[in-house]
């Protein structure tokens, strides 16, 4: 089991953090984690731990199925496709076609 890190000291008027600790080796998308809250009083008392909230952050989508012919002709190709299994948990915004001209006619 993975200790639990400290990530920050926070007023007690303070109800949100945003973890975007990225670049200093903290959240890497695709991993696992959970966040809990404790309170604290002048006293020093550390109440109990709350129930930890699952999180993933965002990762690449899967791969798009591969194209199938809709139709062709003597000037087109027409390609069509199904959406990925998985969207990384970020709504896909784009799709990049690419083509590779594997014959050439004229040799």
């Amino acid at each position: 089991m993975t200790s639990l890190t400290l990530l920050a000291p926070l007023s007690a008027a303070t109800f949100e953090y945003t973890d975007a600790s990225v670049g200093a080796g903290g959240v890497v998308a695709g991993t696992n984690y959970k966040y809990y809250v404790t309170a604290s009083n002048s006293l020093g008392g550390e109440g109990e731990r709350s129930v930890g909230l699952p999180v993933t952050p965002v990762t690449v989508p899967s791969a798009a199925a591969a194209p199938t012919l809709v139709g062709h002709g003597k000037d087109f190709i027409a390609v069509k496709w199904a959406a990925p299994a998985s969207d990384g948990g970020a709504s896909v915004s784009k799709y990049l076609l690419y083509v590779r001209a594997e014959y050439d006619a004229a040799y």
